[in-house]
């Protein structure tokens, strides 16, 4: 498939991404958790997990639940540390079904003893129901200078929001220290049987438990480790032999000891060979290997095959891959180990490794055979050269803004005549990016193969023409762009008589009949309103700018606070909930329900969640209010599919007659035209202004509007009439909606100033002074839009690598060993 053709499926894929519109639905929820470890003298662990769980709707079956049983061990990533686990119980006390099926799975370093818990042929009728799971862990106590300890994942980040947990760690002869690393609102206490961690506060982080037991109080507090278990073949040693010969060319061999993994008995392993590399700024060399064969240790010669990549530039590489274990045994036979170690024997060789370039001849080959050498334990090099090298350097192949760098560090070697030599320390850091770059005397070799003209310079000229008429496509796009987006803004309605007002009825009169509208004008006059709008804060920003932003969020917040539900602050984001009678609606409890209860920061999963309730609020009312004309999905689709064919077809028609001039040009045209039919795209989809307006949301928006002018417009000397109210409170929370803190907080200020108004006092609602008002409120809805922005997800039982230190001298959420996963099915 040419080039052009993939980039312009890409492109449609893009495109049909970019106008699907996922919808939502309610989410599960853990209502409480509660969890007990029960550490027994010979150091292992009674597990007992109480789920109140609620579905996000009926019809489920039941809840899947992993228990981590294996991950990498932190302390040494050449291990892992393994947990057993047994004697497994489910029981539902709500009456739940609770049979279940336990199935083993593993990854490299990640295992887990997944337990699918329910009737699949069953389906509950309601949304809540209680799980208990208990069983036995070994292996999960570590021991440190202090003594033995418990550092240890409860959850991991698969749960849903946990509304509240206690989890509670006894031993037997109690519990030293504790600490809680979920977050702020975490609370560790230790009495005289153990120590109990709790929060009443909802949380979408990993709960994180440290509990410190007295030195000797339990037999074994060590981890059960095992030799890492690897995903896909890992090189282990590497060790080289490269003899140059008198002709030019070079043969190699390479001793690979790799780390297979033992639950496969075949599979590939993969070698980088560079095939071609830029010389000088204008010739290039041909590194392409011949004769290439694969041997195991037992001597069996392995099938080959080599992937070279359809490339045109001076730079060129291919995957070289052998396949081995076609006589291993089957997998059930294969042992209970982490991995099998295996050797390979690699020859090959390559007609032009010498170079000779204005007198000077020069060995060039890669250093290593592999991109990574993380995994390497031991290594060697070793280059038999046909003369005695008067320069032992390398030369890099990184890509820069001006061409390949030659910057390269060779490290220490060993020349020892016409011998070069590395060690271990030095390969360690190779890549296949490098080569070597050893002067020899001349007439050392008797022939070589030439140079070859760089590919690159060839191609900077057709990389200019293709330049152009990427801009000039990503031009027309935007053109078509703005065009577009001018035709499908539309318009809101408005009633075409006021309400009370007769109207014509054409043919049998209803008994209601319709009120007549007519399409909203920009000469349309909206008066100025001196009272809040007849809606709510959140309702009437969904109204101003047609979906949620951040702004709706903090002007509810502030709402909250100036009647004394919370207490906010911007050093750091802080949402303080209080003991407050203020009478809520519905959508502001919820809110206010993910406020802190200690003056701390705002944890970014709360902020979420405020952003989420009414993110879902929103999605409500654009479906059912009434407020807002749906589109039709021909039209909403029409524009932006035509932006994005109109140029494709374009192009498509110029094709074949620039295409064979430009070659490589013609993907950067199609790039550059891609990425402007992309922007021009976005440049519609964000341009419009959202839903139109049906004729009674064009009546409330008229409402928040003129408001809006009084807030923006109102002087000291016209507030006369308020006077008698806390004008400055009451309004503040739509004056941060509309962006005008400053200008609100500068009038009653003045009205202060002259009397007529109690002085301004903001202690009680906000961290700060009056005097930065404006400044701390800015500063806490700009945190809040950061904090409140939906965050990247993360699955699996475990949280992470084993805590290979201590809990108590660092230590993090998700940073301990172990770890569960709990879903629905």
């Amino acid at each position: 498939m040419s080039r052009a053709r993939v980039l312009l499926i890409a492109l449609l894929a893009l495109l049909t991404t970019t106008l699907a519109v996922p919808a939502s639905a309610d989410e599960d929820r853990v209502r409480n958790l509660d969890v007990t470890f029960a550490i027994q003298p010979d150091g292992s662990v009674l597990a007992r997990y109480e789920l109140e769980w609620r579905f996000a709707e009926k019809g489920r079956h039941g809840i899947d639940f992993g228990i981590a049983t294996r991950e990498s061990w932190d302390a040494d990533r050449d291990y892992d540390a393994v947990y057993r686990v047994s004697d497994v119980r489910v029981s539902s006390p709500s009456g739940a079904p609770a049979q279940f099926t336990s199935t083993e799975r593993g990854w490299g370093s990640d295992g887990s003893l997944d337990l699918r818990i329910g009737d699949p042929d069953t389906t509950l009728d309601t949304r809540d129901a209680t799980y208990v799971i208990e069983y036995r862990i070994e292996g999960a106590l570590r021991t440190f200078d202090e003594g033995p300890e418990l550092y240890w994942d409860v959850t991991s980040y698969t749960y849903p929001p946990i509304e509240s947990y206690q989890v509670r760690v006894t031993a037997p002869d109690g519990v030293t220290r504790a600490r809680c690393l979920t977050d702020d609102e975490c609370t560790a206490v230790v009495d005289a049987e153990g120590a109990t961690f709790a929060s009443d506060d909802e949380t979408t982080r990993v709960i994180t438990v440290v509990a410190g037991l007295p030195e000797g109080s339990v037999q074994d507090a060590e981890p059960d480790l095992e030799p890492r278990a690897v995903e896909y073949p890992e090189l282990r040693e590497l060790h080289g032999h490269v003899e140059v010969l008198g002709d030019g060319s070079a043969q190699v061999e390479q001793r690979l000891v790799m780390d297979l993994p033992a639950d496969r008995p075949s599979g590939n392993v993969g070698l980088d060979l560079i095939l071609r590399a830029p010389w000088s700024e204008d010739l290039d060399q041909d590194l392409t290997p011949l004769d290439i064969t694969a041997h195991d240790s037992t001597g069996r010669r392995l099938p080959v095959e080599v992937d070279e990549q359809d490339d045109t530039y001076s730079y060129q590489r291919a995957e070289l891959r052998f396949v081995y274990g076609t006589e291993r045994a089957e997998p059930e036979e294969v042992p209970a180990a982490p991995s099998v170690r295996e050797e390979f024997i690699v020859r090959y060789r390559i007609p032009g490794a010498v170079g000779v370039e204005n007198g000077t001849t020069a060995v060039r080959l890669p250093l290593t055979p592999t991109w990574s050498t993380s995994r390497l334990r031991d290594a060697t090099m070793r280059w038999s050269l046909p003369g005695r090298p008067t320069s032992v350097q390398c030369r890099g192949l990184r890509y820069n803004d001006t061409g390949f760098s030659e910057y390269c560090e060779l490290g220490a070697v060993i020349v020892d005549g016409t011998t070069v030599t590395a060690a271990f320390d030095t390969v360690d850091g190779w890549t296949t990016r490098e080569l070597t770059d050893f002067v020899l005397p001349a007439g050392a070799v008797e022939s070589s193969l030439p140079l070859e003209p760089s590919l690159d310079a060839a191609k900077q000229h057709r990389q200019r023409l293709g330049i152009g008429g990427a801009a000039g496509g990503g031009a027309l796009a935007l053109a078509l762009a703005a065009g577009t987006a001018h035709l499908m803004r539309g318009r809101d309605l408005r009633w075409a008589a006021p309400a009370g007002s007769t109207w014509p009825v054409v043919g049998d009169a209803p008994a209601a009949p319709a009120r007549p509208t007519r399409a909203a004008k920009r000469s349309d006059v909206v008066a100025v309103r001196f009272n809040p709008p007849s809606v709510p804060l959140h309702e009437a920003g969904l109204l101003l700018d047609r979906r949620f932003r951040p702004s709706h969020l903090a002007a509810v917040l502030v709402s909250l606070a100036v009647r004394g539900v919370v207490r906010l602050g911007s050093k750091p984001l802080m949402v303080q909930r209080l003991d407050s009678d203020s009478e809520t609606t519905t959508i502001e409890a919820s809110v206010a329900r993910n406020a802190t209860r200690r003056e701390v920061g705002l944890p970014d999963a709360n902020a979420r969640r405020m952003r989420e309730r009414l993110e879902k609020e929103d999605e409500r009312l654009l479906t059912r209010s009434g407020w807002f004309r749906h589109t039709r999905t021909t039209e909403r689709l029409l524009a932006p599919l035509l932006v994005a064919v109109a140029p494709l077809i374009l192009f498509l028609l110029l094709l074949p007659v620039v295409g064979p001039r430009l070659r490589e040009g013609v993907s950067i045209m199609l790039i550059g035209l891609a990425i402007g039919t992309v922007v021009a795209i976005g440049y519609v989809l964000l341009t419009r202004s959202g839903p139109r307006l049906t004729a009674e949301g064009r009546e409330l928006l008229d409402e928040v509007e003129g408001f809006r002018t009084y807030i923006a417009t109102a002087e000291a000397n016209q507030l006369d009439w308020e006077a008698d109210r806390d004008i400055f409170r009451e309004f503040l929370p739509w004056a941060v909606l509309f962006d005008l803190t400053d200008r609100w907080t500068q009038v009653c200020q003045t009205l202060a100033q002259e009397g007529r108004i109690p002085q301004i006092d903001t202690s009680d609602f906000l961290v700060g002074s009056v005097s930065t008002l404006g400044s701390d409120l800015s500063r806490f809805s700009s945190g809040l839009a950061s904090a409140s922005s939906p965050p990247a997800s993360s699955g699996s039982s475990s949280s992470g690598g084993s805590g290979g230190s201590s809990g108590f001298s660092g230590g993090s959420s998700g940073g301990g060993g172990g770890g569960t996963s709990a879903s629905s099915w």
